[in-house]
């Protein structure tokens, strides 16, 4: 109960264990949790072994992995994701050398051409780690590892260690009710950290993009009504692909952007003049003055009219619908 209560608190609190010294013994918490993990006992899982551990390794002799001689079978690979709660250690491939200390984190697939281990100047690697064999999992993080670096930073109020958190505990302590909940929590975690490999590469230029190609496209076909395929179109993608980059991109639906976009339009005309509510409909592209008045009052919670009486001609309000539609799409 105690070690369940301490990683709540962390996930609830700050995550401060990779800044500052006074969360470090999230350290202890983890090889008290992992000390439940009864081992791998999923064999008849549909979707291959899964194992973690919490551990802190002092001996350089005693800590080096070969990517080409650890789970050297090609017909059974696995994916290592290894977090550092303390000390740092040293990750190589392709000739280049990568310093895994506290804040940062590695993933990699077995068989693979890479080592890992325990610099002889280092005075400790601490760290957790999960190792995963789902062949979905495996070759779409295969994909990833040929597109980001092995080794990111993991910020401590990340998402993704919250994720990680999360999925390590319950693993440990067994509170997956079958097969079908544990493997939904790995899609989570993979989609989670694709996210966060994304964000880490992409910080801004992608959502300021996406945003202004979407809002350009739709003040110039305002008046007419189109769906997201004709956004995808101009960026030569599918529907669903498109989706899913704005999204993971923005935090929004490109169809809640647009409809945020209409919605504003048709605010500025309230209160810029008197046009019939079905015209201003009719010139921001919603099909008819229900449409308008329904996504209107649930937006700004208030009737078209009621709005206009109440900021009258020529009275500009600030939006918020964005943020609105963040919050609801």
């Amino acid at each position: 109960m105690q070690v369940k209560l301490s990683l709540q608190l962390y996930r609830n609190a700050v995550y401060g264990i990779f800044v500052t010294d006074a969360y470090s013994n999230l350290l202890s918490v983890l090889q008290r949790t992992s000390m439940q993990w009864k081992g791998d006992t999923g064999s008849g899982r549909p979707f291959g072994r899964v194992y973690l551990g919490c551990e802190t390794r002092t001996d350089p002799s005693e800590y080096r992995w070969d990517g080409m001689k650890r789970g050297a079978d090609p017909d059974y690979p696995g994916v290592i994701f290894q977090a550092t709660l303390r000390g740092w250690g040293v990750f190589e491939r392709g000739g280049r050398r990568w310093t895994v200390g506290p804040g940062q984190a590695l993933f990699c697939i077995v068989p693979s051409d890479h080592i890992y281990y325990l610099p002889s100047d280092s005075p400790e690697w601490s760290f957790f780690w999960l190792t995963f064999a789902h062949k979905y999992v495996v070759e779409r993080l295969r994909e990833l590892s040929q597109m980001y670096p092995p080794v990111f930073s993991l910020d401590s109020q990340s998402a993704f260690m919250s994720l990680c958190l999360e999925f390590f505990e319950r693993s440990c302590e067994g509170r997956f009710e079958d097969h079908f909940e544990e493997e939904q929590a790995l899609f989570s975690w993979m989609i989670a950290l694709e996210r966060h490999l994304h964000e880490l590469a992409h910080p801004g230029d992608m959502r300021d993009s996406m945003l202004e190609q979407a809002r350009r496209y739709t003040m110039e076909n305002l008046s007419r009504s189109f769906g997201v395929e004709e956004l995808a179109a101009q960026c030569g993608m599918s529907r669903s692909h498109y989706s899913h980059r704005f999204r993971r991109a923005t935090g929004l639906s490109p169809a809640a952007y647009v409809s945020s976009l209409r919605l504003d339009a048709a605010r500025r005309l309230l209160t810029g003049g008197k046009l019939p509510l079905k015209d201003i409909a009719e010139e921001t592209g919603f099909s008819d003055a229900n449409h308008l008045c329904k996504l209107f009052r649930r937006a700004f919670h208030m009737s078209p009219g009621t709005y206009r009486r109440q900021f009258g001609l020529g009275v500009f309000a600030e939006a918020t619908t964005e943020k609105y539609f963040s919050a609801n799409a």
